[in-house]
């Protein structure tokens, strides 16, 4: 059986699986935007969007917004409240988090201006913190991890600059994101540390199969710090 949610995306039942094959419902998901002419402003549109379209693959489950750890029965440190929340849809007041998964989302925002010296210039300061708290979603998602079935990390962001994938360094250069996460594939030290994510950006295309960004799908039940 194949789920035709519009015209050429399809996911086969089997793929509509949590535990092996998040890649795939996010890479569909990504389609389903495209093929839609969805348009993802901030991340409020991308969590809302992407739990509708989880309402499509899922409908035994509940898709929560904003649900609190506690309402899980875990209590947690980084952060409380969870982006998106998967769980089967049973007549108890009491949801056992091993039956459970997470989501935490990311989608950086933030305006792009060119100054009189042809300089791009992010006019958004807000942006230095939206990219600090990344780690703090993976540090979140490492520990719900524990209790859940699976919680996961999901970053998309435009593709503004090619600096922008680079792990945590100073600004250098009047074009570079302030705030950086480094390619898996460079072995540059923070703190005293490779990369303890271990991120695997991927390729974010549109319609045309042209590159408008990149994201990234980190599983809290793989990283080990």
């Amino acid at each position: 059986m194949e789920y035709k949610i519009v015209a050429n995306i399809e996911l086969n039942k089997s793929e509509c699986n949590l535990d092996n094959n998040i890649d795939k419902i996010i890479d569909s998901f990504l389609k389903y935007l495209n093929y839609n002419d969805v348009n993802i402003y901030n991340e409020d549109s991308l969590k809302y969007e992407l739990g509708i379209y989880l309402k499509l693959l899922f409908p035994n489950y509940y898709i929560d917004f904003e649900r609190n750890t506690k309402y899980f029965g875990i209590n947690t440190n980084s952060k409380h409240e969870i982006d998106i929340t998967i769980y089967p849809k049973k007549k108890t007041k009491i949801i056992d988090p091993a039956t459970a998964y997470a989501i935490e989302l990311k989608y950086p925002s933030y305006k792009i201006e060119i100054d009189k010296n042809n300089y791009s210039i992010i006019n958004n300061k807000g942006i230095n913190n939206e990219l600090k708290q990344l780690e703090t979603d993976l540090d979140f998602v490492t520990e719900i991890a524990k209790k859940f079935k699976n919680a996961w990390s999901i970053v998309l962001v435009s593709n503004v600059s090619k600096y922008i994938y680079e792990w945590p360094n100073k600004i250098s250069h009047p074009q570079d994101i302030y705030y950086k996460f480094r390619m898996v594939s460079e072995k540059i030290k923070y703190k005293g540390l490779k990369n303890p994510y271990k991120l695997n950006w991927k390729s974010w295309k549109d319609i045309n199969n042209n590159e408008i960004g990149k994201y990234y799908i980190k599983s809290g039940k793989e990283i080990k710090r």
